[in-house]
């Protein structure tokens, strides 16, 4: 894994500094020493000024941001980051219910890259962290390394802010299983970043670029029944994605 994320950008207030760090990622403390998510630390920005000030420097690797920002608005915020810096990914956490349904009937969340679904749940950050770095490292460690890949296929922010959680996780657990427990913690932490992909596609066409990329590394399949398709939300996507897998892939790929 060459790209890591170790620094994370909190754009938020003092409250939700308060609650990230109630989750594990302590802002402007020390890095955090865990097998999800090591040696990550946090910089709290209260204002938009602040916050591009901090990626112009370029001392954040990931931008995590709360809407409860009095008097800023982070679309604008994330806009001008994305000006300064188009490849540093943004993640928009928030509890408010509009966001966690289908995308097709949510509030369009760009400049942003990506919603979560987070009520405080310590789980989900580490989860965001490993999902961005699994993003960012797919063609290297999957086309290049042999890392092997789980397809994940959801379109509601509110479900796969918990199943991607669950499957970190599990994937974790495995490696934990395979590994000495006297290996240094180094070596435990190699281990998990050498782990099983996991990706994330939110429609049809994302499902089938994400298949046409690493199909001879993929080892398993989750997918909703009912997401777009070519625009709209067809009942059947998931077996008709299924269907091609079977088909037109690998009949032995679990899904």
């Amino acid at each position: 894994m060459r790209r890591r994320v170790r620094t994370v950008l909190l754009l938020g207030t003092r409250y939700d500094a308060y609650v990230v760090g109630h989750a594990g990622l302590g802002c402007n403390e020390k890095p955090a020493s865990d097998l999800l998510a090591p040696n990550v630390c946090c910089i709290l920005a209260e204002s938009g000024p602040q916050a591009v000030d901090v990626v112009r420097r370029g001392e954040a690797d990931l931008v995590l941001s709360s809407l409860s920002l009095p008097g800023e608005d982070p679309f604008k915020i994330i806009s001008q980051i994305k000006e300064l810096d188009p490849d540093i990914p943004a993640v928009l956490m928030t509890s408010n219910p509009a966001y966690h349904g289908p995308l097709s009937q949510a509030p369009s969340i760009e400049p942003f890259d990506i919603v979560f679904a987070w009520r405080g749940e310590e789980e989900v950050l580490p989860s965001i962290i490993m999902h961005v770095e699994d993003r960012l490292n797919a063609d290297h460690d999957v086309l290049v390394g042999g890392v092997q890949v789980v397809l994940l296929i959801e379109d509601e922010p509110g479900l796969y802010s918990r199943y991607l959680p669950m499957l970190y996780d599990e994937l974790c657990k495995r490696v934990r299983d395979l590994t000495p427990d006297d290996a240094p913690i180094e070596e435990q932490r190699r281990r998990v970043q050498a782990r099983t992909k996991v990706l994330l596609a939110r429609n049809y066409e994302e499902a089938l670029l994400e298949l046409s990329r690493y199909g001879d590394s993929l080892c398993g399949v989750l997918t909703d029944l009912q997401y777009a398709c070519d625009g709209v939300i067809n009942p059947e996507a998931g077996l008709l994605f299924a269907r091609h897998v079977k088909e037109d892939v690998r009949a032995s790929i679990p899904v």
